[in-house]
């Protein structure tokens, strides 16, 4: 057994932002810049010339990063229980972390033995720091400053805190992806902010601390992912391991492990029948549960003179030897977080997302969309127009967490019945 498949839906980020809007619109969404960018499409060389293109006043509306950092709202969270949960965020300058056990109506703040400050550099589209929960009391935060990569680790809850510090050999790597699981064992990918097209990828534990660096091409002095411009990293235990990426010359590849990273099998992934013109710009980080997998990815290329978004879900049932392509048009426009992942995945079947101000939800991987009528939900989004998170605990308890327009305000609304009905837990 290799490892979970995963669905990839690649979702284009003009600029590194996410995208929401029309079929025929390319919208930027999550970005520190303006959203300008000229993309020179594969063997075509087709210019797709979008500048002219700006966030419209839709729903969801666009989440910029800076923006969000100064907004003194929780701007992320994560529940490991229909209970307990944690958010986190920047408030007055410096990052801050609370913990809720009753559903997010109270939450405590957390005593981290760290501070970050909102101008703490992310040199790229991700957030910093990043946040990890590998189950329900391990909670990790990691950063990189120059050489220095440092994981905060908490076993009870965030009670207690642990620093671990870990030399990296060069500064100017940039944190991309991290994936932690059980006993503190995790991988991160961190990208070269000079050259942009180099990663490297390296295993770390904190039981008893080391880090060593892999490759996924024997010899290889970085990670050996093919000049790629981005990549995403999950793993679903100590073994099985799956790295998606996307490379400079807009195709997208994955790389495979079932020895916890010591070989890796690599492949490049078709685009999909129909997208053949199209570049791959964006991948999202697999979803994994023993033979099946998930992940999504964008495409962008241009119909009838405008640049558009295509979105597709990759699904496998076979530990990820054979992969199942759908173009799920559906998502173009949707997004179920502020960095614009298009879907929140509850497992490799089912997945929730926020598209024309509605829950759209699938349960067959992505091949078949449908709408949940929820009037309260749909009833708070104009108010709430930004996306920040949504997070599934089963088939029918989930929360949404919105914020307004002017990022000044959130709400958090907890279903029970499969989105149906909400409850609104705290603004």
């Amino acid at each position: 057994m290799r490892f979970t498949g995963a669905v990839l839906i690649v979702v284009i980020l003009a600029m590194g932002v996410v995208g929401c809007g029309s079929p025929h619109r390319l919208q930027a969404l999550a970005s520190n810049r303006e959203p300008s960018v000229s993309v020179r499409l594969s063997r075509e060389r087709i210019t797709a010339s979008v500048t002219s293109i700006r966030p419209e006043r839709a729903v969801p509306a666009p989440v910029h990063l800076s923006q969000l950092k100064r907004s003194n709202t929780w701007d992320n969270l994560h529940f490991s229980s229909d209970l307990t949960g944690y958010r986190w965020g920047f408030m007055d300058g410096n990052f801050n972390m609370q913990r809720t056990t009753d559903g997010g109506r109270r939450w405590l703040d957390l005593s981290l033995p760290a501070a970050y400050s909102s101008a703490l550099e992310s040199r790229g589209p991700n957030p910093t720091p990043f946040v990890e929960v590998a189950d329900g009391a391990s909670i990790y935060v990691l950063t990189n400053d120059s050489k220095q990569f440092t994981v905060l680790q908490a076993d009870d809850s965030g009670r207690h805190w642990r620093v671990h510090k870990f030399a990296l050999p060069r500064s100017e790597f940039a944190l991309e992806s991290v994936t932690m699981v059980r006993g503190g064992v995790g991988w991160a990918i961190f990208r070269d902010a000079a050259a942009g097209t180099s990663h490297d990828l390296v295993r770390f534990q904190t039981r008893a601390p080391k880090m060593q660096i892999q490759h996924v091409a024997p010899g290889s002095r970085d990670a050996g992912l093919v000049g790629t411009t981005q990549a995403t990293v999950k793993f679903r235990d100590e073994r099985c391991g799956w790295i998606v990426a996307v490379a400079a010359d807009g195709k997208l590849h994955d790389y495979l492990t079932s020895d916890g990273g010591a070989t890796w099998h690599a492949r490049t992934i078709p685009a999909p029948s129909g997208l053949t013109h199209f570049m791959c710009v964006r991948a999202y980080k697999p979803v994994m549960h023993e033979q099946e997998g998930t992940f999504v990815a964008r495409y962008l290329g241009t119909d009838a003179g405008h640049a558009v978004v295509r979105t597709v879900v990759y699904h496998t049932n076979d530990g990820g030897t054979h992969l199942q392509a759908t173009v799920a048009q559906t998502l173009d426009d949707a997004t179920s977080d502020y960095m614009g992942h298009p879907v929140h995945w509850l497992d490799s079947d089912s997945g929730y997302a926020i598209r024309d101000g509605r829950l759209t939800v699938t349960n067959d991987s992505g091949r078949l969309w449908h709408n949940v009528p929820s009037p309260a939900l749909e009833t708070a989004l104009p108010r709430y127009p930004r996306v920040l998170a949504i997070q599934f605990l089963s088939q029918t308890e989930g929360f949404v967490h919105l914020q307004s327009r002017d990022y000044a305000h959130t709400v958090l609304l907890k279903t029970v019945d499969g989105g149906t009905t909400w409850d609104r837990m705290c603004e």
